[in-house]
């Protein structure tokens, strides 16, 4: 699975001149506990999810939750935007989630004043900033919606923690799992494509020419993001994901011949533009009518798939995050895409893993 550092976006923006936050916010303020909302600035918030028969039944989110409140703090929700006399957060809503290490909430404070670095354990940063407001002395964190907002940030990051941490990058053993991630990944990115040309693909009334469309998107996708190398294994995930009629030779057929580059973000929308719609397609075109489509949070999900699965959790949770996220004028269509599918094998796949 590709990484967040090693995306185009996320790289072209951070090494073109302007600098990255992360690392200075987490030695300056979030290891400092600095904007870390701790549970019990938001208890009474918290016994409200707690409550949730949707929750008691959801071996993610529980472990979500504890993984908050316990384990040593290793999901830490934070803002940033502190006072009233602030103007923001240095990190935006683009970046929901990242991954740092810290003292032991246990330990915080006999950590900062021994300077001891022993006690300093990995640790999943949730950015809420936009989702809720802290009050005048920062003591007490309001929660926009701990029900949408607040819970689907939890269990987002709970995935994404143990993707990174916990052998979790096992769940994509799961072929159901792949398969549909896949598919809905080529539903949202061909969608992108369409509106980025305004026309359908040459021979549109050629129904193989559009699946052969969806099979280059879909092992872009395999190749790419999840950094599979089995020509094969890519080729039989990318054929089962694209649902098509016709077999996977003649799709075959008709890719040899395009000249179409999977190594890039970049490279593939300009040869994908060329080959299939006869003009190159720039990473800006793409990047613009995606945010349009999906919202401006969804930017590195484009190539991240811990940031394409949080959102997605989001549109389970109903929650637009802060309205970063416009999926949910999607639903019925990613649900038919096999939205509800992904969920219930990847909480049966986490759990099995435990």
């Amino acid at each position: 699975m590709r990484s967040l550092q090693y995306s185009e976006l996320y790289n072209n923006r951070f090494n073109g001149g302007k600098s990255n936050p992360i690392t200075p916010v987490i030695n300056m303020q979030l290891s400092r506990n600095i904007g870390v909302i701790a549970p019990n600035q938001i208890e009474s918030e918290m016994l409200i999810l707690k409550s949730s028969s949707r929750v008691k039944s959801n071996r993610l989110m529980l472990d979500a939750i504890n993984l908050y409140e316990g384990n040593n703090g290793r999901i830490r929700p934070f803002d940033l935007n502190i006072t009233r006399n602030s103007t923001g957060s240095p990190i935006d809503r683009s970046i929901p989630f990242f991954m740092g290490k810290a003292p032991m909430a246990s330990s915080y404070n006999e950590t900062k004043q021994s300077g001891n670095q022993g006690n300093y354990i990995p640790v999943m940063f949730v950015n809420m900033y936009g989702l809720g407001t802290w009050n005048d002395d920062a003591t007490r964190y309001s929660v926009n919606s701990i029900q949408t907002d607040f819970a689907s940030a939890l269990e987002g990051a709970c995935l994404a923690y143990n993707l990174n941490w916990n052998n979790g990058e096992k769940i994509f053993d799961n072929p159901k799992i792949t398969i549909t991630l896949t598919r809905i990944y080529t539903y949202l990115f061909k969608n992108a494509l369409y509106s980025v040309v305004q026309l359908p693909p040459k021979s549109t009334d050629d129904e193989l020419t559009s699946d052969e469309l969806a099979y280059h998107v879909s092992k872009f996708f395999i190749k790419y993001c999840l950094q599979k190398n089995d020509d094969k294994y890519i080729d039989d995930v990318a054929y089962s994901a694209i649902r098509s009629k016709f077999p996977l030779s003649s799709i075959l057929d008709m890719a040899k011949y395009r000249g179409i580059d999977y190594d890039t973000l970049s490279g593939f929308l300009s040869t994908i533009g060329k080959e299939m719609f006869g003009d190159e397609i720039t990473l800006i075109q793409f990047v613009s009518k995606w945010q349009k489509l999906y919202g401006g949070g969804m930017s590195y999900a484009i190539e991240y798939i811990p940031y394409l699965l949080f959102f997605l959790i989001a549109l389970i949770n109903n929650s637009t995050m802060g309205h970063t996220s416009s999926l949910i004028n999607r639903r019925s269509a990613l649900i038919s895409e096999g939205l509800n599918i992904l969920y219930r094998e990847i909480l049966a796949t986490i759990s099995s893993l435990k």
